[in-house]
């Protein structure tokens, strides 16, 4: 996943990008780099809990639809329904897994409401290495962000996920 990730950085799409009914793309990071193998374990599962999908979004939600597959709430719903999720201080970090943020920028307080996913390309002592999409003014790119412990960044990190291929 990390390299996967790490080959995302730079991808971008212009401002007006319509993220319900455009392609699924690299700033979709988590379920493009997992690709179709991803995409099939979500499909599985929503045939499993397909009352608990539709709960989070209505009734069109579902894997028919655009946007099913880069929403937070339905990657969250299968990484806590796979078991893969686990709350910030459960576990160490990797290359590899996902970040799960409640990034400060996008509603200027920390509300514990998850609105970024990214995927850790490294870690050392001083910190982690990640790919994550970002807003800018021509519209999203992925950036390659440096988050050092207990900085603002890193403290937005509320969970980290093994994903599920």
């Amino acid at each position: 996943m990390a390299n996967r990730a790490e080959r995302c950085i730079g991808a971008e799409v212009e401002d007006g990008w319509d993220w319900r009914q455009g392609e699924l793309g690299p700033i979709d990071l988590v379920p493009f780099i997992g690709g179709s193998p991803f995409r099939q374990i979500m499909n599985l599962d929503f045939r499993s809990d397909s009352g608990g999908y539709r709960k989070i979004g209505g009734t069109a939600n579902t894997p028919k639809s655009a946007y099913f597959y880069r929403r937070y709430a339905n990657l969250l719903h299968l990484l806590k329904r796979q078991d893969r999720l686990h709350l910030r201080g459960g576990i160490e970090a990797e290359s590899g897994m996902v970040m799960v943020l409640d990034w400060p920028a996008a509603r200027g307080r920390y509300n514990f409401s998850p609105d970024r996913l990214g995927v850790v390309l490294s870690t050392n002592p001083q910190g982690l290495r990640a790919a994550l999409p970002m807003r800018l003014a021509r519209g999203w790119v992925v950036s390659e962000f440096n988050l050092l412990w207990g900085s603002p960044g890193d403290r937005s990190i509320i969970a980290f996920a093994d994903p599920p291929i």
